[in-house]
């Protein structure tokens, strides 16, 4: 079983998101640190539709493994123009230096990740007109791009379902 997955549709193409998203995961979350390898694949018979897969490493790196980067991280010169983070700062989800504590006229024009979470990066890299979809275990957990509402759907009766078919 994936330690996360995430169904989404890119509004730019795969491969800029896939550039943000391994940007984000490696630079601001440290997965490959942790031995927590992800994919992305296309979804068979869903055209656009991707979908992201992060499997753990349970030798020692499980307990590190997060979906959200806590501290404030520089979002450097290259990773805004190579990997595309600059889409991050156009979605609204970078501070700027004093939220990021610094004082004032420091960093000034700098750009920083605090409290940014893997949904919202992918949210911000989708289709306005769409959804982003998270199973786990018998949950889904739906997210409107466009209204930014989300909801958690009990699967179970759906799952049981399936089995008198």
């Amino acid at each position: 079983m994936s330690l996360a997955t995430y169904i989404f549709k890119p509004k730019n193409g795969i491969e800029v998101a896939t550039k943000v998203i391994d940007c984000f995961v490696d630079s601001f979350l440290g997965w490959g640190d942790y031995g927590a390898e992800w994919h992305i694949g296309e979804l068979k018979d869903r055209e656009g539709w991707y979908k992201l897969n992060a499997d753990p490493s349970y030798d020692g790196g499980f307990e590190a493994f997060t979906e959200a980067c806590f501290v404030n991280h520089h979002i450097t010169g290259e990773q805004m123009t190579d990997d595309m983070m600059i889409l991050l700062v156009e979605a609204g989800l970078t501070v700027g230096p004093d939220e990021a504590g610094y004082k004032p006229g420091e960093a000034e024009g700098e750009h920083f990740l605090m409290d940014v979470e893997l949904s919202e990066v992918i949210a911000a890299l989708s289709d306005e007109n769409s959804h982003v979809y998270s199973p786990w275990d018998t949950d889904c957990w739906v997210l409107n791009v466009k209204t930014s509402e989300s909801k958690r759907y009990d699967m179970t009766d759906l799952i049981f379902s399936l089995g008198s078919t």
